[in-house]
């Protein structure tokens, strides 16, 4: 990647669903500056498994410095080299971009599981929704032209609700409620035996 432009990762998933295409062909656009006639922005995308499609935006001449990747396992490599991200609303990728702080533009969500995460993003300040792909285009050009202050404050914000370290706190609560539960089964079990030996000894007097 080209180290002196910012960069925006664009993802799909797993399975590179969604608008993809439309929106990487909007940050090309978006992303050139006709004037200058230079890029001020660069764009890796995940396709996933989606192999069509990363054929597809593989065979575009684009005007910027564009990265086309399949499934990544390394997510927070990709994620560490981009200043922004555009994602649906998933809580996995947005626990993971809030710990690289990264700003997040939100273009879908699942109806239900996913809805509450789009206001939880943008209410505190980490990010925007937009399901077009022109207006999420826009939006990257900003943060990476006059409104860079405001991509600065989102990373901020983005970092102070990051939790880090939740899946050490996770196991950790796993752990006390498997060794309650233990110890409560050890005193039932040892109760019980006390009982069944009271009743014996009953029978033998």
């Amino acid at each position: 990647m080209d180290q002196s432009l910012p960069a925006v990762l664009l993802m799909g998933g797993g399975e590179g669903m969604g608008p993809i295409e439309a929106t990487a062909r909007a940050l090309g656009d978006a992303l050139y500056d006709e004037n200058l006639g230079e890029p001020i922005g660069q764009v890796l995308i995940i396709c996933g498994r989606n192999k069509k499609l990363a054929c597809k935006l593989l065979s575009i001449d684009w005007k910027i410095p564009v990265q086309v990747k399949g499934f990544i396992s390394k997510m927070e490599e990709c994620m560490g080299a981009c200043d922004c991200i555009i994602t649906k609303a998933g809580p996995g990728t947005i626990a993971e971009a809030m710990i690289r702080g990264l700003p997040i533009i939100l273009n879908g969500y699942i109806a239900g599981q996913e809805v509450g995460n789009v206001p939880y993003v943008v209410e505190n300040g980490c990010g925007k929704f937009s399901k077009s792909p022109k207006q999420i285009a826009n939006i990257v050009a900003q943060w990476f032209g006059p409104k860079a202050d405001e991509l600065k404050t989102m990373s901020q914000n983005a970092l102070k609700l990051a939790r880090p370290d939740a899946v050490f706190k996770i196991v950790h609560d796993l752990h006390e409620l498997v060794r309650h539960r233990n110890f409560l089964n050890r005193n039932r079990n040892d109760s019980e035996v006390k009982k069944r030996m009271g009743i014996e000894n009953k029978e033998e007097d």
